[in-house]
């Protein structure tokens, strides 16, 4: 007998899953907020509502709100594709600026806001393009197939090297540059500074992509033995993703805290999901197949997609105000220009021209603007 049509999703279904993954992106962006909140609080005690309760019990109850996040994002896998739906959970960005604006009263710069802007014009691109009938449901023999596919296994390998790699890499940064409060250990040079602020959130990401393929196999097998009878779930796909679904799950709550200790909210969230939504496309188009059902506008759309997602990334990494903050030959010329009279945003002269002060004898800088003014 021939096979059954694979199952895929309608208009009806996508919107479904599309609100599933915009509830989902911002109860985790209030999981962030939450724990960044327990972890960076320099007393014993941190006021919760109307109590006051431990750093760690408020601590925990930002990891209980990211269970329940995941949750609902699993949900919502259900019913979408890995591509789009990770495109549309970018939007915590927005909702995690929100959080922690009004939450840890962290300052929204310009380059942050444009930044998650950006990225999340990047994300409307990928969904734009994604068609609505891809594949949502797999048996456990097409999903093994899918890892016996050199392309998928490749992938596979390829980003967890990377996770790997990163993970070395920032045990030995921890190790020579322990994080403290008050400033008083050994500090990196500035560039090993600039790569591990990178770093650190993008393995994050990186770890939580691959945590995703494994929710997303596992979650459409499901499906699938409900529909058909749970005698096919007795299939060693069914317990490989499962186990590995939680294996790249669990370090996430201690690299969490290894990570929002050393940054702002608002610094890394952006980094580490633009990686993870880079990765859902990736994970999507190359492990899934997903590529197979694009046609010939969509498939540069969301490439393009996660192109525009990368610039956002380095844009919000464009940090100029604040006593700590690096100063940055950037920074350094928009001050100049909006100075100069160029038109800019209100506030933006006095925010990056506050930032920049100390280095306006630099005859590099001189030059830079002079050049640029001439343009």
């Amino acid at each position: 007998a021939a096979p059954p049509p694979p199952e895929t999703v309608g208009v009806g279904l996508l919107i479904a899953a599309a609100l599933l993954a915009l509830c989902g992106a911002a109860l985790l962006a209030l999981s962030m907020v939450v724990q960044r909140y327990a972890l960076a609080h320099p007393g014993p005690r941190v006021k919760m509502l109307c109590w006051k309760t431990t750093r760690m019990r408020a601590w925990v109850v930002g990891l209980v709100i990211y269970g329940v996040a995941n949750g609902v994002y699993a949900a919502a896998l259900s019913f979408g594709p890995l591509s789009v739906l990770g495109s549309l959970f970018t939007t915590l960005l927005v909702f995690n600026m929100i959080f922690a604006r009004y939450m840890l009263g962290e300052e929204l710069e310009p380059p942050r806001v444009i930044g998650a802007l950006i990225i999340l014009i990047g994300a409307t691109c990928c969904a734009v393009s994604t068609p609505v009938d891809i594949e949502t449901v797999f048996s456990p023999d097409e999903i093994a197939e899918l890892f016996q596919r050199p392309e998928g296994i490749t992938y596979i390998c390829i980003l967890f090297g990377l996770v790997l790699a990163s993970v070395v890499s920032i045990l030995i940064f921890e190790r020579h540059y322990p994080n403290s409060h008050d400033g008083s250990n050994l500090q990196p040079p500035i560039w090993l500074a600039h790569v591990m602020a990178i770093l650190y959130p993008a393995s994050l990401g990186m770890d939580e992509g691959l945590a995703q393929i494994m929710m997303r196999s596992s979650v459409s097998m499901y499906n699938y033995c409900g529909e058909h009878g749970i005698m096919e779930c007795h299939h060693w796909t069914v317990y490989v993703t499962l186990l590995l679904w939680i294996a790249f799950s669990i370090p996430n709550l201690w690299w969490f805290k290894v990570v929002f200790q050393r940054y702002e909210v608002t610094v890394a969230l952006p980094i580490e999901y633009g990686a993870v939504n880079v990765c859902a496309i990736c994970s999507g188009l190359i492990f899934f197949n997903e590529a197979a059902y694009f046609n010939s506008w969509q498939l540069p759309l969301m490439i393009s997609g996660g192109c525009i997602i990368m610039l956002g990334i380095g844009i919000s990494r464009v940090h100029c105000g604040g006593a700590q903050a690096l100063k940055t030959s950037t920074c350094g010329v928009v001050a100049d220009l909006c100075q100069a009279g160029w038109s800019c945003p209100a506030g933006w002269s006095e925010y990056f021209w506050y930032s920049v002060t100390a280095e306006r004898s630099s005859p590099h800088r001189v030059a830079t603007v002079a050049v640029a003014a001439e343009a």
